[in-house]
């Protein structure tokens, strides 16, 4: 069974332009933008982004930007608050397998540590500025073994250490104790959590190991509110409060293996708006085409359906990659002409058209996108229905359009035709260019110049320009 890690790993490399090749190794195509998603939660222990978001959904909510490097894997994790503000970067470092990971924190503001775990860090030993960093050792579980903190020409602050120990009620206690930069003992804390994962007592002590303080928490069951109660050396009650629970009192106990977060990018697809996973499917379309054998790629662009079909969640952490395939897509048009052969008299002509196409694409050097079609169409003339059964080739290919002197561009994508048909009393040729898009489904608007011979029966050549408007259909009846 291939592992989780390695199925994630490959099915963002495919993303991001890799073709793997039977006794291969994958061979990476040209370089291409990184691949960055938006999430509403991050857990630095996993490694585990969750909580997919589509930008309108960001949009004055605090949420986590992850860039993905060309393995697929997350490089780096950046905390925005509401308003775009940029807090601070989880900067990953992956071994050669891509299984394991370490990684170093950079602050954009100045805030304390203890705006990344409410409880791990003392509050008067976490300064942070701008420029600084926290740089990690880490245990095999991947939780923090030590951290120390460094300014931008590598002077150290502060650093911690970290014992993790089980506890009898088969909870967990973490001890952390702080050091000034001569390496002298600042204080510590023990934390301890009961069975379930939920913080149960803190105590404190100063740099002599002798107790100052006690803090305690009970909860409701469910967990709606914490009381907390604070206590003096001598454990003498001296505050109580109630406050609301929240996830920050809850600690994993165990720590699952390192992931990418892109299991949930596919939960995400499958529940949010067909319209928005619509404009996710064609950027990638359009960025990062390719053709795999293991991922049905059908012709641009690609449809929530197909993506939501393609990718299944097993597990929270698992993959599986679909050989779910489709040969035809059928679809129907309908145009007018605008410009008519002499022998048309002018008359203007409408020419519709039931088309097929292989939907697995080929490809040839830089167009990635090449369509097969079988197509029949009923020209309209005087009364007289005229069959013409067609055959030829689609491609698709994406136009870079950049501002001078600036990083701002965009990818457009331009679709062309050409192919050559048959009709009782001659023969035809055509071609032409068009626009795809998609509104609920895939469509095209094309411009066609078609040359016919004797389609009338006059012996003339003739030929017309002719505006389609084309609707794929396969989406329709796909099953859900």
């Amino acid at each position: 069974m291939v592992k989780p890690t390695l199925t994630l790993s490959f099915l963002i490399a495919v993303l991001l332009g890799f073709t793997p090749v039977a006794g291969q190794a994958p061979v990476p195509k040209a370089p291409l933008k990184e691949l960055i998603l938006h999430f509403e939660n991050w857990e630095p222990n996993s490694r585990e982004l969750f909580g997919g978001r589509t930008l309108p959904e960001i949009k004055n909510h605090p949420h986590y930007r992850a860039v993905f490097n060309r393995r697929g894997l997350a490089k780096s994790v950046t905390y925005f608050d509401s308003i775009e503000t940029k807090q601070w970067t989880y900067h990953l470092l992956w071994d050669k397998k891509g299984e394991h990971s370490s990684y170093q924190i950079e602050f954009h503001v100045r805030k304390p540590l203890t705006r990344l775990h409410a409880f791990l860090f003392a509050p008067d030993v976490s300064e942070m500025r701008p420029g600084w960093i926290a740089k990690c050792a880490f245990f095999t579980d991947g939780r923090i073994k030590s951290l120390w903190v460094e300014d931008q020409s590598g002077y150290v602050f502060y650093s911690y250490q970290f014992k993790i120990s089980h506890l009898p009620n088969s909870g967990m206690g973490i001890t952390s104790r702080y050091f000034r930069r001569d390496s002298s003992l600042v204080g510590s804390h023990r934390l301890d959590y009961n069975q379930k994962g939920l913080l149960e007592k803190i105590r404190y002590y100063n740099k002599r190991k002798e107790i100052i303080r006690t803090l305690t928490y009970a909860y409701n069951e469910p967990p709606g509110e914490v009381i907390l109660s604070v206590f003096n050396p001598g454990m003498t009650l001296s505050e109580r409060r109630i406050l609301p629970f929240s996830d920050r009192y809850r600690e994993n106990l165990v720590v699952k293996k390192d992931r990418t977060g892109m299991s949930d990018v596919v939960k995400f697809m499958e529940r949010t708006k067909k319209e928005d996973i619509e404009k996710l499917a064609q950027l990638i379309e359009q960025q990062y085409r390719i053709n795999v054998d293991q991922v049905d790629t059908t012709y641009s662009p690609i449809t929530r359906i197909e993506v939501v079909d393609t990718l299944i969640i097993k597990q929270t952490d698992t993959v599986e990659v679909v050989k779910n395939k489709r040969f035809i897509n059928y679809g129907v048009g309908a145009g007018i002409s605008l410009l008519a052969g002499k022998s048309f008299d002018e008359t203007p002509l409408i020419n519709a058209v039931a088309e097929f196409s292989v939907s697995r694409p080929y490809s040839f050097y830089f167009i990635k996108n090449i369509n097969p079609i079988v197509s029949l169409s009923v020209l309209t003339y005087s009364k007289t229905i005229i069959p013409i059964i067609q055959g030829g080739l689609r491609q698709q290919v994406s136009v870079p359009i950049k501002i001078p002197f600036t990083t701002l561009g965009w990818k457009f994508p331009i679709s062309f035709s050409e192919g050559v048909g048959q009709s009782p009393n001659g023969w035809a040729v055509y071609g032409g260019g068009g626009f795809p898009f998609s509104f609920h489904l895939p469509m095209r608007m094309n411009i066609n110049a078609y040359l016919l011979s004797n389609v009338n029966g006059s012996g003339k050549l003739t030929g017309f320009i002719d505006i389609r408007y084309t609707v794929d259909l396969y989406p329709m009846f796909r099953k859900k």
